[in-house]
């Protein structure tokens, strides 16, 4: 099986060529932890991973990190069992191109070998990285977008895949089975062993992966409710959980530090009300824990569960680090500030140089990304989009172009005041004015008191009045 850096390697190559990431990959010593359940009596060791990316392009800027809790449990009869918990996933906004986070997670998960995954889709401003949720490129998901992305993150088909070695065995495991058909032996075989075939039946048939909405009984009302377009996926998805409806919660649900499952059962049990509360199912445990604040009140919150089981044996992360070596960077990182590229920029050299004073023999690993280039990058898109815009022209006066056949009112004095001429007098009317006889003082109160307005008019407005 591929270690964690090949596998980042092989994740990370594709993408299109002129990026370089720098991959931080820090994991704690195992310390002891409790069991997981409240009756397991297991041996659990807990790892704490930090998995940080970085972008060199222009200048090296973290953009996007994840946090996994590691829980390796021996068991009474000497099995050995890894459990994961995603706890928190990140991104600054900062990315020169898409997807990143999401290739990161499927090396990581195609790492760890044969394991049980879970993780708690909750939405947040921000998880790891301060300040990042006013990062205006921030690309910030709700409820129901942050569950549709995790169901197709977990629906690649490459999870849980066998690795070359167990693939050559499935394949001369199915030439042994032709064989048999050819000579005729494999009837025999499986009438001999027909217990033996039903397992082997019912293991190939046995769902791998679920998820649950609480609050959302069944899968049809779930994909509406998050508004899935997916088509069919290949993972094999069973809406519910991995436990029996009947079985008591606390004895089989695990607790996982940061987890709604585990505040509500922390709770249930330190109380004690009653015995029935203590004792409650695992139905009535997912029932009740859609009307807590975390996932009820119109918030949707998706738990999935997946089964990793068909690789070999994990590697075991080695050059472990103390816990507060751990602690200390993970503060640095809650401490700076990811509000701006510039400031973004800065923390992620601070938190470098921070890096190289711990951990002088623990170096990152670089990934040149060798892919075709993408047709266009991201500014391209933004300026085809300004070009798109609609601009507005602003004309001068003197180019304000008026509109033909526009009316125009002529002013008139009273010395270019033609008056009509009168069919029986040919002589033309003399240049001078002619003069009225002037009205008595009883005919311009009689007048201005049927129109009062005419009073003080203008003798020209009055003429633009009647010409209109």
């Amino acid at each position: 099986m591929l270690s964690f850096e090949d596998n980042i390697k092989a994740a990370l190559e594709p993408m299109p060529e002129g990026n370089t990431f720098d991959v931080y990959n820090l994991v704690t010593e195992p310390d002891v932890c409790d069991s997981l359940t409240w009756r397991q009596k297991n041996i659990t060791n807990l790892r704490r991973r930090l998995i940080l990316v970085a972008s060199r392009i222009p200048h090296p800027v973290f953009i996007c990190g994840i946090e996994t809790y590691e829980y390796d449990s021996t068991c009474p009869d000497g099995t050995r069992e890894l459990t994961i918990y995603i706890s928190k996933v990140d991104t600054t906004g900062c990315s020169p191109t898409r997807n990143v986070t999401s290739r990161v997670i499927r090396a990581y998960l195609h790492s760890v070998g044969k394991a049980s995954v879970h993780i708690f889709a909750r939405p947040q401003p921000q998880y790891i990285f301060a300040n990042s949720r006013k990062f205006t490129d921030k690309v910030q998901l709700n409820d129901r977008e942050l569950i549709r992305w995790w169901r197709k993150l977990l629906s690649n088909p490459t999870l849980g895949v066998k690795d070359k070695k167990e693939k050559q065995e499935a394949e001369q495991g199915k030439l042994k089975s032709l064989w048999r058909w050819l000579t005729g032996t494999a009837k025999k075989e499986s009438v001999e062993n027909p217990e033996e075939q039903k397992q082997s039946e019912k293991a190939e048939a046995e769902t791998r992966a679920w998820w649950f909405v609480p609050g959302i009984d069944d899968e049809e009302s779930a994909l509406r409710e998050i508004g899935n377009t997916q088509a069919k996926v290949e993972t094999s998805w069973k809406y519910g959980y991995p436990y029996e409806g009947k079985a008591i919660a606390k004895h089989v649900i695990p607790q996982f530090e940061d987890d709604a499952k585990s505040r509500l059962l922390s709770n249930m049990c330190s109380l004690k009300k009653s015995v029935d509360e203590d004792d409650i199912t695992v139905e009535g445990f997912w029932n009740l824990l859609g009307f807590t604040e975390e996932c009820g009140s119109g918030k949707l919150a998706g738990f999935f569960v997946l089964h990793l089981g068909l690789s070999s044996a994990r590697e075991e992360p080695k050059d472990g680090v103390q816990n507060d070596v751990y602690t200390s960077l993970w503060n640095m990182l809650m401490e700076s500030d990811y509000s701006t590229l510039e400031l973004a920029q800065a923390s992620t050299s601070v938190f470098v140089e921070r890096w190289n004073e711990l951990l002088q023999k623990k170096k990152s690993f670089s990934v040149e990304t060798k892919g075709p280039r993408e047709n266009l990058s991201l500014e391209t898109n933004v300026k085809h989009e300004e070009k798109q815009e609609i601009t507005v022209n602003v004309l001068s006066a003197n180019l304000v172009k008026r509109k033909e056949g526009t009316k125009t009112v002529n002013t008139l004095t009273a010395n270019s005041i033609k008056r009509k001429e009168s069919s029986n007098d040919a002589v033309a009317v003399p240049s001078e004015p002619i003069k009225q006889k002037p009205l008595s003082a009883s005919t311009k109160r009689k007048i201005v008191e049927e129109n009062p307005s005419q009073e003080n008019i203008d003798p020209c407005d009055r003429v633009k009045r009647r010409a209109l």
